[in-house]
């Protein structure tokens, strides 16, 4: 059996994992619990989640294209201007004309 595989906290791991495995040590604490009852119900919990075929987030994921253009028109200008220029359009500008002139030179 996996223990704390990778110690991942995306995908429902920290609410769907941890947490119930923590309330289970902090019960088994409280309640004085031996250390065969606290590891056997730890085992049984790990294995029914393991067991569930649990489902993916209720919410569909967003379109990472869309996401990507969206963060890129955001911060265009912005990252020309940390590069130097006034705008991103002068950075598309300036490789056209250097393109352009390489061409045009040979």
């Amino acid at each position: 059996m996996l223990q704390d595989y990778a110690g991942r906290h995306w995908s429902g791991l920290v609410g769907g994992y941890y947490l119930p495995r923590w309330r289970i040590w902090l019960r088994a604490l409280e309640e004085g619990m031996d250390v065969e009852r606290f590891e056997a119900e730890l085992r049984a919990f790990e294995e029914g989640w393991l067991a569930d075929p649990q489902p993916g987030p209720a919410e569909p994921l967003p379109d990472a294209v869309a996401v990507a253009a969206a963060v890129r028109d955001r911060y265009r200008d912005l990252a020309a201007a940390h590069n130097g220029l006034r705008r991103a359009s002068d950075a598309v500008a300036s490789h056209c004309t250097r393109a352009a002139g390489m061409q045009g030179g040979t």
